[in-house]
């Protein structure tokens, strides 16, 4: 059977959750820094936000998805597999371009932000009143539903290409 119901996956996140603790603490911090370098340009703020997402979409990939989901659902394997792919796809854009970080349309910037906003806090805070309540919560960076929106943000805030080769 391909389908999965909520609580089946609620139920890989309590586990989930609690082996990794702290990591939920320092994807955040993660976060923060990926927000601080989209903002400040210098010759490496890009190259920092690629290792940043790069090492939070391997872990989605490895951690989450292969070691904690897919023993008990076929789509761990492939969510596994699609977030290792965009893991490396972030490590091999650090051979790329030195372009510098930074929005160029304050548009982009603030749509960007929110989009980050959202994925740290707001889908706690929803999570919250739907009673996805720690354990049984999606922290952002360590599960693909809010790493997936915080990329999102995270381009729009560069509002830059993406790899040289896409030119």
């Amino acid at each position: 059977m391909l389908s999965f119901s909520a609580e089946d996956f609620m139920l890989v996140l309590e586990p989930y959750n609690t082996t990794i603790w702290p990591m939920q603490i320092i994807a955040y911090v993660f976060v923060g820094f990926a927000l601080f370098f989209s903002f400040r340009p210098f010759k490496y703020s890009q190259k920092i936000v690629w290792v940043i997402l790069s090492f939070l979409w391997l872990f989605n990939g490895i951690v989450f998805s292969l070691i904690f989901w897919a023993p008990s659902h076929f789509f761990g394997y492939v969510f596994g597999i699609c977030c290792i792919v965009q893991g490396l796809i972030f490590l091999f854009s650090l051979k790329g371009t030195d372009l510098l970080a930074s929005s160029e349309s304050p548009v982009y910037s603030i749509t960007g932000i929110i989009f980050v906003l959202y994925a740290a806090v707001g889908y706690q805070v929803f999570g919250y009143y739907l009673g996805h309540i720690y354990p049984k919560f999606f922290p952002a960076g360590l599960v693909p539903c809010p790493t997936t929106i915080f990329t999102f943000g995270i381009f729009l805030i560069m509002n830059k290409r993406i790899h040289p080769l896409l030119d």
